[in-house]
């Protein structure tokens, strides 16, 4: 009875933070991510050449379906973390890190942004990438050469152009503020009916932190949604209808109480899409619901993992078993 009360205890909270808005602002400008209307709007507020920069090399900051790239960590998922606030934020944690990457020591670095090495997603994701980056071999240091060049790059970029987006930003935060009154009530429904507990009960896993954090964005309309900074943090379109908030809030509580699932030694995209697929076969458990207000990709084939899951999940197995056997009937008829 007693750990029931402490699971009951943890909350779902939406909130927003400046880095995640101003980021996403400048990858929509790009059309790093699509949203014609809010780049025609503002596209004057960044400096032609750097626009022009950014078109030509979207490819080095781009992300989708579990796929970054190279400076996608650097310049979007660590600064949104780190809730980097102002234009002398930008300076410090563009020069602490490259001062790192030249050094190949980030202890300067980590001394002045504190991580929890306890959350997986940060000790699999970051905690790796300044293993590996300190302990580069003999015969790269060209490639790091050329890898500090192309960020000391991206990092003026961003730098040099939060002055002409702070005036936009007076605007957009008080639309997120609005938004989250309104969604006063989906906390609440998520708090009342023991969203996360539930997901504890139906996956035997434990949800380590006391809340969960879904950061609203006001750029990301047509994707990328539901990315997830850390175990806690999450980042969602301000303006998804509220059923799809509901229903992919839910589903993204899932994929981190199962993230274990995802990792193979290589990234292996009938993995990843294996357990989005599965996170949405237990959601319409966890919601009690025969529809959810929102779909996957389709190039993860839910229907025909989601079969499979229905076919396999009463057998008393474990889910890693059951995603193992799904995978194995997948790859065989070889989608």
């Amino acid at each position: 009875m007693k750990e029931k009360n402490i699971l009951s205890n943890k909350k779902i909270i939406f909130n927003y933070n400046y880095a995640v808005n101003y980021i996403m602002h400048i990858f929509a400008l790009s059309n790093i991510i699509q949203n014609t209307q809010y780049a025609q709007k503002y596209r004057s507020t960044i400096q032609l050449k750097d626009l022009e920069y950014l078109q030509t090399h979207k490819s080095l900051l781009e992300f989708v379906n579990g796929r970054c790239g190279n400076f996608t960590f650097i310049c979007f998922f660590l600064p949104s973390y780190l809730d980097l606030k102002t234009k002398y934020d930008f300076v410090e944690y563009y020069s602490l890190f490259i001062d790192g990457l030249k050094e190949r020591d980030f202890s300067k670095f980590l001394k002045k942004y504190s991580f929890d090495w306890k959350d997986p997603f940060l000790s699999r994701n970051y905690k790796k990438f300044f293993f590996e980056i300190s302990n580069i071999k003999l015969g790269k240091e060209k490639e790091v050469e050329i890898f500090i060049s192309q960020l000391n790059k991206l990092s003026r970029i961003f730098i040099n152009n939060i002055d002409g987006y702070n005036k936009i930003w007076e605007k957009v935060e008080k639309v997120l503020q609005e938004r989250i009154k309104e969604l006063n009530y989906l906390t609440n429904y998520f708090n009342k009916n023991n969203i996360i507990q539930k997901w504890e009960e139906i996956t035997g896993k434990t949800f380590i932190k006391d809340n969960y954090h879904i950061l609203l964005c006001y750029t990301n309309k047509n994707g990328p949604n539901a990315n997830s900074l850390s175990y806690d943090k999450n980042v969602f379109y301000y303006n998804s209808s509220d059923k799809y908030l509901r229903d992919f809030v839910s589903h993204e509580i899932g994929t981190h109480l199962l993230y274990e699932l995802f990792y193979s030694e290589v990234f292996d995209p009938i993995r990843y899409a294996a357990v989005e697929c599965f996170a949405m076969f237990l959601n319409f458990k966890v919601l009690k619901s025969k529809k959810l207000n929102y779909n996957l990709s389709s190039s993860f084939h839910c229907d025909k993992f989601l079969n499979l899951y229905k076919k396999h999940y009463y057998k008393g197995i474990t889910h890693e078993k059951l995603i193992e056997i799904a995978l194995n009937e997948i790859k065989n008829h070889k989608i």
